[in-house]
């Protein structure tokens, strides 16, 4: 390889000596002097007879947030010493002293001025690998394409065909490689500008819309275009900005039911007049920026779709508005979902003040949604200037058998006086409404030893006691039956199935009128469904010992939230009992299967998926099914008439919880 290597340098001294003394070049005229050709560079000899002056260089940050990139180096440094007996040492730039001359493999964003010039304008899924002087040089223009790189290198040149018969391996211009990925757009030019100069801005105060419309089209650039676009707040400018939102530096505006897009010198501003404007918007990416390689102005009116939809955006129809939403108290499902509970509370304040809600009923506010200062959900519904109707609080006591939750319970008990509050809470606005009586109830039905057991031959033997004769399926544990016993607000330790109702009088009309909100049990079992119908007669007679008495006896009432039965569940499963069948007993009539107008659609979406590392909520939930299918109503009785019912299952309601938010508008007779 040696000799090889100066029989090369002889020649091209020897060659480069007859072109400067105006001798005759192979095929070329006595006395006509050529340029000299270029003398290509020495291939670099990266290991040889068991020796190397190669090291290994990257920077220890970018190995820390890479968790395969470690362990791809030190692959690189076995494949050399596996194939020439050569050991190569690996070194971080903080603990490496930089030299133009010495031997280096640089891997990744090292700072130095070769691996600078060698990433200048990579894309996404783009690498090199190159040779700059004395140094390879292997980027990325992602993480994915800086591993996918050092395989490459590994593989062809460390572990190749030279490495494995000669026992060395060299270096060769033959061997870099510039791999560039086909994208759909090469070019993407706004007001003649290159897009990838640009950084995508959203308002220092966001709407839960603007923040993820920022980060959907960061995130759409980088799949179809491969630059990844700086996100930041409004907080300071930018030489070239795109702006999302009503940030501090936007100039247009847009009507409630449209988004605009307008394009000037260095800037691009994109804004929706509400939260549901938004939904289209990233459609509008997806036709406009990619087919067409720029963007240019547009104005999209939505009032057309909105109308088909019945979306209650529109504006309000009767005299009084109420929302009936589970806002899902949880930060991640069992499932491992992460459902970005700060962007929720968010969105929910978006839309409850967007509906213009006069009243909004809830269920599942927790302590979650309570706490966390100014982001936290209460905190965010009070600077909108709602206030919550009053509620008692609780103390509960759960104690097990011997201690053990899995051997069972042997006493619960619910009483005044502790630090839980019920979390079906009521939100109204003073403006509109006089709070003229209120207050709260927790059910207390548990299913005995007989109810059970008179239910385990009705509905085949599903499920049993542990007394049972034959006896219970082994994955049922005591705890289990316990639970069957008692009510369904001891399974998380809190007060979740419970009721709050308030009279109040709209201060328009006159009229006087109560609301509850309400949460009752939530396992698909047939002892769930029994026990709902149990609650159901407890919270009518809540209603009419406790509301429609004394002056109140002939006053509207309406009640909804999270029942969580649906009409196919009552009319075949369980054999036509259940909470709904005992409220159609009492007179009560549920709008979404009353009125005409109703929208028609389930209320149960599904949950939402934020992404992390995207930074929105890359899937959300479905809602396929209709209003037989439906776990969340509203219910009424007395002199008032619906005017308008709407499940908020667009885009943004999907994100807020597993359930759709009900929008439902009453006239006064």
């Amino acid at each position: 390889m040696k000799r090889l290597l100066c029989l090369l340098l002889a020649f091209s001294f020897l060659l480069t000596m007859l072109v400067a003394c105006g001798g005759t070049t192979p095929g070329g005229e006595e006395g006509v002097t050529t340029e000299a050709p270029e003398v290509p560079e020495t291939p670099l000899v990266i290991a040889e007879n068991g020796a190397s002056e190669f090291r290994i260089i990257y920077d220890r940050l970018e190995v820390l947030d890479v968790a395969t990139l470690e362990s791809k180096i030190k692959t690189m440094a076995d494949k050399i010493e596996e194939n020439t007996g050569a050991k190569v040492s690996r070194a971080s730039t903080n603990a490496n002293t930089y030299s133009k001359e010495s031997f280096e493999i640089l891997v990744g964003t090292t700072g130095y001025e070769e691996s600078i010039a060698a990433a200048k304008d990579l894309r996404l899924k783009d690498y090199n690998v190159v040779r700059d002087g004395n140094k390879i040089v292997i980027v990325g223009g992602s993480a994915d394409a800086l591993v996918t790189a050092i395989t490459w290198f590994t593989n062809k040149v460390l572990d190749g065909k030279d490495a494995s018969t000669t026992g060395s391996i060299v270096f060769t211009q033959e061997l870099e490689r510039a791999y560039r990925f086909g994208y759909k757009a090469n070019s993407l030019v706004a007001a003649g500008a290159e897009l990838k100069d640009f950084t995508i801005v959203y308002p220092e105060d966001y709407t839960a819309a603007e923040h993820e419309t920022a980060y959907i089209l960061c995130d759409y650039l980088q799949q179809y275009y491969g630059y990844v676009l700086p996100v930041a707040s409004d907080r300071k400018d930018h030489d070239k900005e795109i702006l999302i939102g009503k940030t501090a530096r936007t100039t247009i505006t847009a009507g409630t039911n449209e988004f605009r897009v307008e394009v000037s010198e260095n800037k691009v501003q994109i804004l929706g007049g509400s939260t549901v404007a938004y939904e289209q918007i990233p459609q509008y990416f997806y036709e406009q920026f990619i087919p067409l390689g720029k963007v240019s102005n547009t104005t999209q009116d939505m009032t057309t779709l909105l109308e088909a939809r019945k979306d209650s955006i529109l504006g309000t129809t009767g005299d009084i508005r109420i929302i009936f939403h589970n806002v899902y108290g949880g930060t991640t499902p069992s499932e491992g979902i992460y459902t970005n509970p700060i962007l929720r509370w968010n969105l929910d304040s978006n839309l409850y003040e967007e509906y213009m809600a006069d009243i909004l009923c809830l269920q599942e506010f927790n302590n979650v949604p309570r706490t966390g200062g100014d982001s936290s959900l209460a905190s965010r519904l009070a600077a909108l200037g709602y206030k919550e109707v009053p509620t008692n609080k609780y103390a509960v006591k759960i104690t097990y058998k011997n201690g053990d939750k899995t051997q069972g319970i042997s006493n619960f008990s619910i009483t005044e006086g502790g630090d839980q509050t019920p979390n079906t809470p009521i939100f109204y606005n003073p403006e509109k409404l006089e709070l003229l009586n209120y207050g709260d109830y927790v059910y207390t039905s548990g299913l005995t030893d007989a109810e059970i057991n008179s239910l385990y031959s009705v509905y085949k033997h599903k499920l049993g006691t542990r007394y049972d004769n034959p006896a219970i399926p082994s994955s049922a544990s005591q705890q289990y039956w316990d639970y069957e016993r008692y009510n369904d607000n001891i399974r998380y330790g809190g007060l979740s199935k419970t009721t709050v109702w308030a009279i109040f009088k709209d201060k328009t009309t006159g009229k006087v009128f109560a609301v509850a909100s309400v949460h009752l049990d939530h396992q698909d079992t047939c002892y769930s469904n029994e026990r709902r119908a149990k609650q159901a007669m407890e919270l009518m007679n809540e209603i009419n010992t406790k509301i429609l008495v004394g002056e109140y006896v002939n006053i509207p009432v309406i009640f909804g939230g999270d029942i969580n039965t649906c009409y196919n569940r009552e009319d075949g499963k369980y054999k036509s009992t259940g909470a709904i069948t005992n409220f159609e007993a009492a007179g009560y009539a549920d709008v979404q299967t009353t009125f005409a107008g109703a929208d028609q659609a389930s209320s149960y979406g599904g949950y939402a998926n934020f992404d992390r590392d995207k930074n929105y909520f890359t899937s959300i939930g479905s809602n396929s099914g209709d209003a037989s299918d439906s776990i969340d109503h509203c219910l009424y009785k007395g002199s008032i008439e619906p005017t308008l019912f709407d499940v908020v299952d667009h885009i943004y309601g999907r994100r807020t919880s597993d359930h759709l938010p009900l929008v439902v508008d009453f006239a006064f007779k």
